[in-house]
């Protein structure tokens, strides 16, 4: 995933949270999986004994500054304790040629073939 500030990003404003070194979790299934709307992404929720292994850190960014994380990095939306809105832009990129990509809208339809694509063992 990659996203650039289009402003000043600091923690007050919603500064994207992530926990170092949680990608070395590998997959990890989601708790659940929820889209409040039309104006928000897909939720999807990670064990709380798992989050606490790692100590979030605010990506604070700098207008111009392009953050790049691998998607199964733990990250989440910070809170927004302004009146201000956080504008960023966003993307997300997959090598679809390579051996282990999963289309991203199949990921979490839990049948036998996504399962045993992703590394599921249930």
């Amino acid at each position: 995933m990659v996203t650039a500030a289009l402003h000043d990003i600091p923690a007050a404003l919603g500064a994207l949270q992530v926990c170092p070194k949680s990608h070395l979790e590998g997959y990890v299934r989601p708790l659940d999986s929820q889209k409040a709307d039309y104006e928000t992404s897909e939720q999807r929720e990670v064990p709380d004994e798992l989050v606490a292994r790692y100590a979030p850190v605010d990506a604070t960014l700098r207008r111009g500054d392009v953050l790049c994380i691998a998607m199964n990095l733990f990250h989440r939306s910070g809170d927004n304790v302004t009146e201000r809105i956080r504008y960023s832009a966003l993307t997300r990129f997959h090598r679809m040629t390579a051996d282990d990509y999963v289309p991203f809208g199949l990921l979490y339809q839990f049948n036998d073939f996504m399962r045993d694509r992703v590394g599921g063992d249930d």
